[in-house]
Order: C-alpha cells, then sequence, then structure tokens
C-alpha cells in the first residue's frame, strides 16, 4: 500500500482515538466537572476579570459562584465605568460523543455600577439583576485542544426611576489547550449589538478573555 495512505490512514486513526477519550471537562466546550469534582476558573480581559469556583452535582451538571471586577459596563466599549457583579453558575451538558458536546449555561446573579461626579450631575450608582442564558458547542478537534462556538444573551435589569433593561447578544467562541488533564488555558471572544427595552440607542458590546482553569478531583 502506498507509505502516504497508510499515513493518513494512521493519523486519521490517531485524531478518532484522540476523538474517543477527549478531555473529561471543558471550560469553553459543552462538558461540565463532572459528580464531586471542584474547580476553579479565573480570567482577565475585557470587559473585566472573573474568579468563579465550580462544583460537579452530576456527571453532566456543575455549579458554582462567580466573583467579577468590571471596567466597562457589561462589555460596553462605550461605558467605560467600573463595577462589581456576583453571579450564581449552572451548566448542564446535554450531548456529549467525546469529540462534540453541547451545553446551556445559565447564570443569575446581582450588578452595580459607579458613575464619577460631573459638573452637572451628582456621583451615582446603578444596582440590578443580571440573568445571562447560553449555549456552548465544544468540538475536540486533538485531544489537548478544544474549539468552542458560544451564543450568549447576558441579559440584565437596572432598578431606579432611570432603570433599564438591556439585552445583550453575543456570538463568538473560544479555545482552550490542556497543558495537563487536570491544567488548562483558555482564550474567549463574543460580540454583538446589546439592545435596550425603553428605546434608548443599541450599543456595541464585547468580551475578550484570557483565562486558567485547575480542576481538582
Amino acid at each position: 500500500m502506498n507509505k502516504k495512505v497508510l499515513l493518513a490512514l494512521g493519523f486519521f486513526l490517531w485524531q478518532a482515538e484522540a476523538f474517543s477519550e477527549g478531555q473529561s471537562w471543558s471550560t469553553v466546550g459543552g462538558k461540565t466537572l463532572g459528580r464531586g469534582a471542584s474547580a476553579i476558573d479565573a480570567g482577565v480581559g475585557w470587559p473585566g476579570l472573573h474568579a468563579d469556583l465550580l462544583y460537579g452535582i452530576h456527571k453532566k451538571m456543575h455549579l458554582g459562584v462567580r466573583f467579577a471586577f468590571n471596567w466597562g459596563v457589561e462589555g460596553s466599549v462605550r461605558n467605560i465605568y467600573p463595577g462589581m457583579k456576583l453571579q450564581g453558575l449552572l451548566k448542564a451538558t446535554l450531548f456529549d460523543d467525546g469529540f462534540l458536546s453541547f451545553a446551556l449555561k445559565f447564570e443569575p446573579g446581582f450588578l452595580a455600577y459607579f458613575y464619577p461626579r460631573s459638573t452637572l450631575t451628582p456621583r451615582r450608582s446603578e444596582w440590578g439583576f443580571t440573568f445571562p442564558l447560553g449555549t456552548q458547542l465544544g468540538f475536540a478537534v486533538m485531544k489537548p485542544v478544544v474549539l468552542g462556538l458560544h451564543l450568549d444573551l447576558p441579559m440584565f435589569l437596572i432598578f431606579g426611576r432611570s432603570g433599564y433593561f438591556q439585552i445583550p447578544l453575543l456570538m463568538g467562541g473560544g479555545m482552550e489547550y490542556f497543558i495537563s488533564s487536570k491544567f488548562l488555558i483558555n482564550f474567549v471572544v463574543k460580540m454583538g449589538p446589546s439592545f435596550n427595552t425603553n428605546g434608548g440607542s443599541t450599543l456595541f458590546v464585547m468580551e475578550a478573555k484570557f483565562g486558567i482553569a485547575y480542576r481538582f478531583f
């Protein structure tokens, strides 16, 4: 048999084995931690930095908590003000065959942003709820490498007389590289419009973060 055909067949079989084994968890794909496993996940970039603590309550579901400090209001590249968020995290795997994985996310919580005093307005703050919904589709292109496609609706509601309801629509994805079965690095980029239901202008928002994650068990 032709040597090139043998090499191609060998590469195909090696890739198939890598797909079938894969990694048992993912931050950009659709896999979760697994029952009883815990992990930390942290990232920095735009619109800020975050730290997550995660715990697997089921082989296809994990819960967690996130603290974030932002310097752009929910990803807006125009409204550059500081803020904080505290969220609960839920991720559930709906499909996983080793190569392809798909998950749903729900990340409700509280947010606050702080605006500086100006000659026209006093210092003020905005408080509200955030309740993002999202999907993650992962592809284990090689055993240490996973690519992800993401579609997110990080909706939030601001209270008060000037309150409003904002519906961002972010599309994009990410890549992660497993340095070991427990430790990975990742990069995520998502962007899109953000619609104001009170008739305000549509904003351009984005998320671009570099991160690390470590799974303990």
